[in-house]
């Protein structure tokens, strides 16, 4: 079970776009599974950076509508296209969501 995603948004001083791949393993009340997507970001003076992250999860349905989601985040972000602060790096971070569907 696949589903694949592509996104954009807006922040106060940047633009966001986003694209990925949603695999379940096993999808029913308690599910498991995982996401590989790639971000990128340029703010308004035209610096920015692009990051892919890796995630694995569990998904328990309280109601058709409320979800609770608890895993972890690999990321590595590939550098900054300006200024002296510029690199890559990767790190890994717990999370822990609820999630309310309309």
């Amino acid at each position: 079970m696949d589903e694949y995603f592509i996104g954009a948004g807006t922040m106060i001083y940047a633009f966001t776009g986003t694209a990925g791949w949603k695999h379940y393993y096993k999808k029913s009340k308690l599910s498991f599974y995982s996401v590989l997507s790639g971000q990128g970001v340029i703010n308004m003076d035209f610096s920015g950076f692009l990051q892919t992250t890796i995630s694995f999860s569990l998904e328990y349905n309280l109601s058709k509508r409320t979800q609770v989601k608890i895993g972890g985040m690999g990321l590595m972000l590939l550098g900054h296209t300006s200024g002296s602060s510029g690199g890559s790096g990767f790190g890994v971070l717990p999370f822990l969501g609820l999630n309310f569907r309309f």
